[in-house]
């Protein structure tokens, strides 16, 4: 469960969950995030919104850079990768189950 959020047509960042409940409990937070970054982006000219090619494009481009982990306090992992076009981290367990992903356009 997760959404892709853009300001004036240019994709701006998503957040994937691994569950629902995950999701209802960031989602006010994430909200207010999101309407914030809209509110103070000055002079962006407005575009048509993204399809969902694009947006699929935007997420599956950031799979194909090259992978860096490092460990986290309480078993977990993280995952960054970084392509031309996004920045994207993968928090996941000590099982290897992910919990929580993060695109964030350059």
């Amino acid at each position: 469960m997760g959404y892709v959020f853009a300001v004036a047509g240019n994709i701006n960042n998503g957040d994937e969950f691994s569950s629902a409940s995950l999701s209802r409990k960031l989602w006010t937070k994430q909200l207010r995030a999101v309407a914030t970054e809209a509110l103070t982006s000055e002079g962006a000219t407005a575009r048509a919104q993204p399809t969902l090619a694009q947006v699929a494009a935007f997420i599956d481009g950031v799979g194909s850079a090259q992978a860096s982990s490092r460990s986290m306090p309480g078993r977990m992992t993280v995952e960054t990768r970084a392509s031309g076009a996004a920045f994207y981290t993968e928090m996941r367990r000590s099982e290897g189950l992910w919990m929580h992903r993060s695109f964030i356009a350059r």
